[in-house]
């Protein structure tokens, strides 16, 4: 048969920490619990007054009530309700011992709030309260009993027997009670401890064993003083004699104390001064470990310093955009001091423009999103507006539930000063580098044209040696020529100004065009040029000019490097969903650790075999680019000494 459940208020005016101690209590295999929930005093005292309820979670600052009348209206209303006090700073803790005082059964730091410590304190708790309530009755029941006697003996002879009685009566419950404070100290989750005026322990409860690890014959006997940190011996001294000079003195502290097994854990120790108390003349010290505590306090202070000392900015916000930390970096971006700003909205660092940016972040970051390198503007306090790097990740609790987020900015604003300047000289090198080259361009048009007419013999005869010097000069203003058209679609490139014309066309005739050209030049080389293509028409979406370029780039550089006598091969495949071009050579071949460099920009591997000369290093760079305009693909396959083929392909149908 099931245990019935045991039936918890909660007055807590935070609906985030209900459904913590909720989803905690709900961890708890072995005690059923029933939880119910008001965020206000009045609804709580209402909802006691109804009965059923066998413990109070209590928060002591509410929106309608705050401190120590908090508890006292709940215990007025409830007396017989057992309550536990919901702290979560020091000043609390304060308030929750006087509590205790004054009848609340225990109390706990929300932030020690896990499955096994609640369950446990809540279990205690009503215990505790059933005790009190078990004594209370024994105590009423003594009373009456003995004004039953009393009021016989006033009325019988038998006032001896009558007191005989009595005195056994009231033995037995002096008995009971002792049973009761015995089995509930022996079951605390805490070391209850009694000490004398010099510090020396006379009791300590079994639970010092499971604590501390100590067996109790080895622990009582000696000081308290022979188990506190050295570094902490000052303060417990000093404590101890606080709290001997006055009978009464009840006083909490917290230090380091040994183990049994050498190690060291941080205790809270709330002493109470009973030395002038009859039948107790001790100091009774009741103890907790605290060390999980003080690691996570640890830690939060090695990570809030981490933050404070970051260069970049670090800012913690809600979900409803509400700052909550700010370090000193954060400072000196926005010029804000932390004070000035925590509890405000972060829209206070927005430009006016940009009014939906703030809830469209923290729209993506309540679905889990995380915001990387985020470029924007803020807005400092002085008015200044700033360029900044944003990556926003959210906060999650312990449970995984998205409670805020933190953003981290670095000031970009002389990264986007120096970009631009880097634009801007980008800019004035491509006008001047196409300015260069269009006046390079008429020059030697005009001379190309002088050279055509002295070799066809339009101005008079030239002599054979003549016609030989005049070919060389040709041949280098064509080199000349390639070598501007080159550096001026480079220029273009680079300014994003180049213009690209794309139209359906038959590539066969523009492929025989472009061998037919450059077949003239190989045979002045004595290189054997070969064309394969397919007898049928290939349509394909080019430019025919850049595509002819393409073809120039390619076959220019075979020549380049393919010794007299050598062969280059022109190859064109018609495949289903691509045209496969391939410009194979007999040339001396590229080492495998160059050919990644191949298409970068100014590239001149030092192939030496053939008749290869020095170029700008861009025509191959030139050809991929355009490739890739063209929605192709181009890659090299090549080895020393047995020559390179460039493969390139282009796609049937592009958008």
């Amino acid at each position: 048969m099931s245990p019935q459940p045991i039936k918890v208020l909660m007055i807590e005016d935070d609906p985030e920490e209900f459904l913590f101690v909720q989803e905690t209590l709900s961890q708890d295999k072995i005690f059923p619990f029933d939880l119910e929930h008001v965020n206000r005093l009045k609804s709580g005292l209402k909802r006691l007054e109804q009965g059923g309820i066998d413990l109070v979670l209590l928060d002591l600052n509410l929106p309608d009530s705050l401190g120590l009348n908090t508890f006292l209206s709940v215990h007025t209303h409830a007396p017989q309700v057992a309550i536990v006090i919901l702290t979560d700073s020091y000043k609390d803790e304060q308030l929750a011992l006087t509590a205790i005082q004054k009848g609340a059964q225990d109390h706990l730091e929300k932030s020690e709030v896990r499955s096994k410590i609640l369950s446990r304190t809540i279990q205690y708790a009503i215990e505790r309260k059933k005790m009190e309530r078990q004594l209370h009755q024994a105590y009423d029941d003594l009373e009456k009993r003995v004004q039953e006697r009393t009021e016989e003996l006033t009325q019988a002879n038998n006032i001896l027997e009558i007191e005989i009685k009595g005195r056994q009566l009231a033995q037995q419950t002096l008995s009971h009670k002792e049973k009761w404070f015995r089995t509930l100290i022996e079951n605390s989750a805490d070391i209850l401890t009694l000490v004398d005026a010099q510090g020396v322990i006379i009791y300590s409860s079994p639970s010092t064993k499971r604590i501390l690890g100590y067996p109790l014959h080895e622990y009582v006997g000696r000081k308290i003083f022979d188990f506190v940190h050295p570094e902490d011996l000052e303060l417990i001294t000093k404590y101890f004699r606080e709290l001997c000079a006055k009978h009464g003195n009840f006083l909490s502290v917290e230090c380091r104390y040994l183990k049994k097994d050498g190690s060291w854990c941080w205790m809270e120790g709330s002493g109470n001064n009973l030395l002038m108390e009859e039948n107790i003349h001790s100091i009774v010290i009741n103890v907790r470990d605290i060390t999980l505590r003080k690691d996570a306090e640890e830690e939060r202070s090695r990570l809030a310093a981490i933050v404070d000392s970051s260069n970049d900015s670090i800012i913690a916000k809600t979900l409803e955009g509400i700052i909550i930390s700010w370090n000193r970096a954060a400072e000196r971006l926005y010029g804000y001091k932390a004070a000035e700003v925590i509890s405000q909205s972060i829209s206070i660092l927005v430009p006016p423009d940009r009014p939906l940016e703030i809830q469209e972040i923290l729209n993506r970051l309540k679905q889990g999103e995380k915001i990387e390198e985020l470029e924007t503007v803020r807005v400092r306090k002085d008015g200044q507006h700033i360029n900044v790097a944003l990556t926003i990740s959210p906060i999650k609790n312990g449970s995984g539930k998205i409670i805020g987020a933190s953003s981290i900015a670095r000031d970009i604003t002389e990264r986007r000063r120096a970009q631009r300047q880097i634009e801007e000289a980008s800019r004035l090198k491509s006008e001047f580098t196409s300015t260069v080259s269009h006046e390079l361009r008429t020059p030697l048009a005009i001379s190309k044209e002088a050279l055509s007419l002295i070799l066809r013999g339009k101005v008079g005869d030239v002599a054979e040696k003549q016609k030989e010097i005049l070919i060389l000069a040709n041949a280098n203003l064509d080199r000349l020529a390639f070598l501007i058209n080159d550096v001026l679609d480079f220029a273009k490139m680079e300014a994003g100004k180049l213009e690209v014309h794309k139209e359906l066309i038959d590539i066969i005739p523009i492929l025989q065009e472009s061998y037919d050209g450059w077949k003239l030049k190989a045979d002045s080389q004595k290189i054997d040029l070969r064309l394969t293509a397919p007898d049928k028409p290939i349509i394909l979406l080019v430019d025919k000019i850049k595509f002819l370029q393409i073809l120039a780039n390619l076959l220019n550089n075979a020549l380049k490097f393919t010794p007299e006598g050598g062969r280059i091969n022109l190859r064109v495949e018609d495949m289903p969903a691509v045209v496969k071009f391939s410009v194979m050579d007999t040339g001396p071949g590229i080492a495998q650790e160059d050919i990644q460099k191949l298409f970068q920009k100014f590239q001149q591997l030092k192939r030496t075999p053939g008749p290869g000369y020095q170029g700008t290093g861009l025509g191959l760079n030139i050809a991929e680019s355009l490739i890739k305009i063209h929605g192709g693909t181009i890659h090299v396959e090549s080895e020393l000494g047995k020559g390179s083929q460039f493969v390139f392909t282009l796609p049937k149908t592009q958008k």
